[in-house]
């Protein structure tokens, strides 16, 4: 018995090492935001994009949006060709409030705090309610399924996956799927940049 639950508390600790590793590592990011835009003397690559400037360091991709700096690890083109439902990303931009939960033992855990923290940034901006939650409660969170989704109040569930990647919605759940940490982090750029109307259901 003392041999399992060693087990299980070293397991419970490398979980919340790697989620706090993957907070620490988007927080980095974006504290450079501000070098991004102010210049630090390094050559920087400018375009447009359906209306919206581009710029691209070795920091990521820059968008101005109301006057507003943002920064991604993908260009709005690479982002527009993950696999998504506009359906699914409709009801992002039209929800008012918004749930967001993943399982503490994901696999990519740390890979989705990482996305969950810059995503629910920007929900915040845009004064858009969200709770974060877990699927089962830990943490302080409380638990929240996507069978917990309803018409006025969606969940956002994030789960890692072998089979699929993308953006779907299931009844009135969002589910964001992915193989990779990579791909977490270009199917959040893909709703943020909906959400910022870099992409617009195109």
């Amino acid at each position: 018995m003392r041999k399992e639950s060693s087990k299980a508390k070293k397991t419970v600790t490398e979980r919340m090492m790697a989620i706090l590793i993957g907070v620490l590592m988007v927080g980095l990011v974006f504290s450079a935001v501000p070098f991004l835009f102010l210049g630090d003397g390094t050559q920087t690559v400018t375009e447009r994009y359906n209306g919206f400037v581009i710029e691209q360091t070795h920091l990521g991709y820059g968008v101005e949006v109301d006057d507003v700096n943002y920064i991604f690890s993908s260009h709005p083109q690479d982002a527009n060709s993950a696999e998504a439902s506009q359906e699914a990303l409709n009801r992002l931009k039209g929800a008012r409030v918004l749930s967001i939960t993943s399982n503490f033992t994901d696999d990519q855990a740390g890979a989705i705090e990482g996305s969950v923290f810059v995503l629910s940034n920007l929900l915040d901006q845009q004064s858009k309610f969200t709770t974060l939650a877990y699927t089962e409660e830990n943490a302080g969170r409380e638990a929240r399924t996507c069978a917990d989704a309803t018409e006025a109040v969606p969940v956002l569930l994030y789960e890692s996956s072998n089979e699929t990647s993308g953006i779907a919605l299931e009844n009135n759940c969002v589910v964001v799927r992915s193989r990779t940490t990579s791909g977490f982090s270009l199917l959040t750029d893909r709703i943020r940049y909906e959400l910022l109307g870099v992409l617009n259901g195109q």
